[in-house]
């Protein structure tokens, strides 16, 4: 009888611990499955696109990217606040999986368009720097108006900033600064060959100015002087062969011929020697004042001031010498032709008071000079 009690007992303890055991299961088996998995495959592939720089190159689909995680992690939150047996994750697997999806193609759309960018701000980068060689060969000395000179300076800035957004990987930026360098750098390059074109609509007046005086060095078996301005060069001949080239500055503002006192021009004509000044006579070491104004300029000056082209008050002017005290590697003077005192002193013995002096704009065509 005791045996047969403590069977029922025991048969009572198994069966209640089965059935608690099943309720557990069948409870646990009904409880819905978290989205854990689904939101971590979707943070996972939001780093990635956030690494290639998906929110730089594929802005769009990133966010929308972004915006369904965070969609995902709300619901996640708001389904653990009901009982559990309440709770449903399927949206937040949605938004979840769906994030992950968009990311994984913000992350390929930006690793393409970030290596095309690259390619072709590279490429833009060498022709902007190569304008901009150009320029500094053709237009660094050129005397042109303060608008032209910053609009090229910022150009050359944007450009700096462009090479340092490339090499730190943003190219979104670096296109960006490339597009405007380039539109500044051809506004500039524009306007000072427009300067050029204009100035050299005397090429031709130029070119039989040169000649005229080579002639009648030729012809006359003497020595003259040819200044160059856009070479920055005076060229000595005798009989009507170059003997030597010295290297000159100009006055500031030396493009075109010299109109008025003050204008920092340097004159464009036949000239000549009329004193010879020894160092006691000059501050520039030792000179040669020609004979500016001479009847051509004066005629010129009087037509300009009639028309009110010139200030009223403004004076002819007049002392324009070659003279010593150049080399200093920039147009200077008030309009006088410079010269280190080493090739004044070598050009100073190589002339006499009379020595013919013709100053033009530019031996060589404009085409020539801009392919140098």
């Amino acid at each position: 009888m005791k045996y047969y009690r403590s069977f029922w007992v025991f048969f009572i303890i198994i069966f209640i611990v089965g059935v608690l055991t099943i309720g557990i299961f069948t409870f646990f088996s009904y409880l819905p499955e978290t989205p854990d998995k689904e939101i971590d495959q979707a943070r996972i592939a939001l780093a990635g696109a956030r690494q290639s720089r998906a929110d730089i190159y594929a802005p769009g689909l990133f966010k929308e990217a972004s915006l369904l995680y965070d969609s995902a992690i709300i619901n996640w939150q708001l389904q653990n606040q009901r009982f559990v047996l309440n709770r449903n994750f399927g949206k937040s697997v949605t938004f979840a999986m769906v994030s992950e999806r968009k990311a994984t193609d913000a992350k390929k759309l930006a690793e393409s368009t970030s290596a095309n960018i690259q390619s072709s701000v590279q490429v833009e980068i060498n022709l902007i720097q190569k304008q901009i060689i150009a320029f500094d060969h053709a237009f660094v000395d050129l005397p042109v108006r303060d608008e032209i000179r910053k609009t090229y300076q910022r150009g050359k800035l944007l450009l700096s900033e462009a090479k340092v957004s490339y090499a730190s990987g943003n190219f979104l930026v670096c296109n960006d600064r490339v597009k405007q360098a380039k539109i500044a750098v051809n506004s500039a390059t524009t306007s000072a060959k427009g300067m050029l074109d204009d100035y050299f609509t005397n090429y031709n007046l130029w070119q039989r100015l040169f000649k005229e005086t080579v002639d009648y060095s030729r012809n006359n078996h003497t020595t003259v002087l040819v200044v160059d301005k856009i070479s920055k060069a005076c060229h000595l001949y005798k009989n009507g062969v170059l003997k030597k080239t010295y290297e000159v500055e100009l006055g500031k503002n030396w493009i075109g011929t010299k109109r008025y006192r003050g204008d920092k021009k340097t004159p464009e004509g036949k000239y000549k020697v009329v004193k010879k000044k020894p160092g006691n006579q000059t501050k520039y070491h030792k000179a040669l004042l020609i004979d500016y104004p001479n009847e051509a300029d004066k005629k010129r000056f009087a037509e300009e001031k009639r028309k009110g082209n010139i200030p009223r008050r403004a004076n002819i002017g007049d002392l324009l010498e070659l003279h010593g005290g150049g080399g200093k590697g920039v147009n200077w003077t008030n309009g006088c032709v410079a010269f280190t005192n080493h090739d004044m002193d070598d050009l100073y013995n190589s002339v006499s008071e009379g020595t013919p002096i013709t100053i033009v704009g530019s031996l060589v065509p404009i085409n020539e000079l801009l392919m140098k």
